[in-house]
Parts: C-alpha cells; structure tokens; sequence
C-alpha cells in the first residue's frame, strides 16, 4: 500500500508531462525567432557597414548631407537627412495626435461619471 502511494507520488502526472512538452515546444520557437533577428540584424549590419566601407562614403556625409543619389559617379551621393527629419517630425505629429485623441477619449467617457466615496457610480459604464 505505502509503495503505490509512494509510486504515485513520485510519478509525473500527464499534466506535468504535458507542461514540459509545451514548455520545450515554446524554447524551441524562441530560439528559432532569435537566430531569424540575429541573421536579419548580421544581414543589415552587413550591407549597411559595406556602404561606408567599399563605397568610401563619410559618416559625416551620410548624416548631414540633403541628397540622395546612390547611382552617381563617381561616387555614391547619400544624403539621410532628409529622410531622418522626416522620420522624427511623422513620428512627434502621430504622438502629437494620438496624444489628443486619447486624452479626448478619456475625457469624453470618464468626465460623465460621478465619483462617491465608495467608487464610481454605477451609471458609469
């Protein structure tokens, strides 16, 4: 009697079993996700850094200047300013108007309720 309690208490159940194939299944994907961004990431660098590197385009250049011409000759006329500008200024302008739309949204719903002193009132919904 006490060995098959025994046996039954240390055996794994088909929930624990099921749990750890779940557990290793996720591991897997999550391991796969990370090689996938570090290839994309090795794949970016790569081709990114070959620009300053082969082309011998300047740093300097490439933040600073307005043109963008990569087909030029003799060299390469790669200019991201513009394109960094542009990235910040629709970046704030959809912070800007998400932030509005947001703050009337909440107070559109939230400034009907009443407060009492045991919470909202249960109009408030």
């Amino acid at each position: 009697m006490i060995d098959e309690i025994q046996k039954e208490l240390t055996q794994k159940s088909q929930a624990a079993r099921q749990d750890q194939l779940g557990k290793l299944i996720a591991r897997i994907c999550v391991g796969v996700i990370m090689l996938v961004v570090l290839a994309i990431l090795f794949m970016i660098t790569s081709k990114g850094l070959a620009t300053f590197s082969e082309n011998k385009i300047s740093v300097g250049d490439f933040f600073t200047k307005t043109i963008w011409n990569p087909t030029a000759k003799p060299t390469p006329l790669v200019g991201a300013l513009p394109m960094i500008v542009g990235s910040f200024a629709v970046t704030l302008g959809s912070a800007l108007f998400g932030s509005a739309f947001g703050n009337g949204n909440g107070h559109l719903h939230g400034g009907n309720c009443k407060q009492t002193a045991s919470g909202p009132s249960s109009s408030c919904n």
